[in-house]
């Protein structure tokens, strides 16, 4: 989604970030996900110059997954 915002509707990163993050979690009354701090989860997903997902992390812990191509 992060990936489609920024390279097909051309919005700016930190834009687009927002929108898949703290705006979607907010919008769905969460207010421990979307965002990294004191008492939210640490949901994380680390991804390339591409935006392609590198590493991803699921309550602080680091999960399997298959990189993207």
């Amino acid at each position: 989604a992060l990936r489609n915002l920024v390279h097909q509707l051309g919005l700016p990163l930190t834009d687009a970030a927002r929108r898949v993050s703290s705006a979607a979690a907010e919008y769905l009354g969460l207010a421990d996900r979307g965002r990294l701090g004191v008492g939210a989860w640490a949901d994380v997903v680390v991804m390339d110059e591409a935006l392609r997902v590198q590493r991803v992390f699921v309550e602080g812990e680091e999960i399997d997954v298959v990189v993207d191509a």
